[in-house]
């Protein structure tokens, strides 16, 4: 029989327990609370993760000021200008776009805390948000765009992943899968406890996947939200300098980061930023 979660093995360890680890959840009697386990592992967790990634968690942060900057040059265009021609599925691509920046957001903070289990539905949710909407943009009078507009369920695969026809997509039906591993109920979802490893590799991956995810919401906000009309108008009336300086940051972060990954996260990217053949 597999044992998955460790208990306390005998009323010797009951009655005269030694100290527990941080972050490790041994259902005592006379042990910590369940929320003082939770908080102190938070704590400890986010000082060992900042020393070893606070590189990554910074680049990271600057890249959502930098999206975030960026779409102030032109979000105000979309929907105040009046002159600006906009994407037909504009109701579509701004709920995503804005979305998915809190949702991946919330993963990162969460993955600094070594609650990565908890930050992955998150990431799912951002996922299938970019998705939906790129796949609106490449097909506008696709009924996705309709059924998500009203609020009805959409089946991902066959809605979508089955409708792409150029690119050959190999890797993101991969990466759906394994997304949907980690938020259903299974046994690779969530986390036992929150004590993390010395090398935190499960923080690794959501940090791999928080930076595949923040590139794809970059491509959506400049390739498919800003049109040639929406650039215009917002380059000629940009009020904030910085913001005609982010694009040229956000693209060195893109190309620092692009050292750091591998080959099957490069190819996720390459398949999003593809033009898009649909049916």
């Amino acid at each position: 029989m597999r044992v998955i979660y460790p208990l306390l093995s005998s009323l010797q360890e009951l009655a005269n327990p030694p100290l527990p680890k941080t972050g490790v959840f041994e259902y005592r009697q006379n042990g910590p609370s369940f929320s003082d386990l939770i908080e102190r592992g938070r704590v400890e967790n986010t000082d060992k993760l900042k020393a070893k990634f606070e590189r990554e968690f910074q680049e990271l942060t600057s890249a959502f000021d930098r999206i975030y900057l960026l779409a102030t040059r032109y979000v105000w265009v979309i929907y105040h200008e009046p002159y600006a021609s906009v994407s037909p599925v504009q109701d579509v691509l701004f709920p995503c776009f804005h979305k998915s920046l809190i949702s991946l957001y919330v993963a990162h903070d969460l993955s600094r805390q070594g609650l990565y289990g908890p930050a992955r539905p998150h990431l799912r949710h951002a996922f299938e948000s970019l998705m939906i909407a790129k796949y609106c943009s490449a097909n506008p009078d696709s009924d996705v765009f309709d059924r998500w507009i009203d609020g009805v369920d959409i089946y991902f695969t066959n809605s979508i992943l089955k409708k792409i026809k150029k690119p050959s997509l190999v890797e993101i039906p991969q990466f759906w899968k394994v997304l949907c591993g980690w938020t259903h109920s299974t046994v690779f979802a969530g986390q036992p406890n929150i004590a993390l490893d010395e090398e935190a590799t499960e923080i690794q991956a959501n940090i791999g996947v928080i930076g595949v995810l923040l590139r794809w919401t970059a491509h959506l906000l400049n390739r498919h939200m800003v049109t040639t009309s929406v650039r215009y108008y917002g380059n000629r009336h940009t009020m904030n300098p910085a913001a005609a300086l982010a694009g040229k940051q956000l693209q060195q972060f893109f190309t620092w980061q692009h050292k750091h990954l591998g080959e099957g996260s490069k190819v996720l990217i390459a398949e999003y930023r593809a033009t898009w053949t649909v049916v």
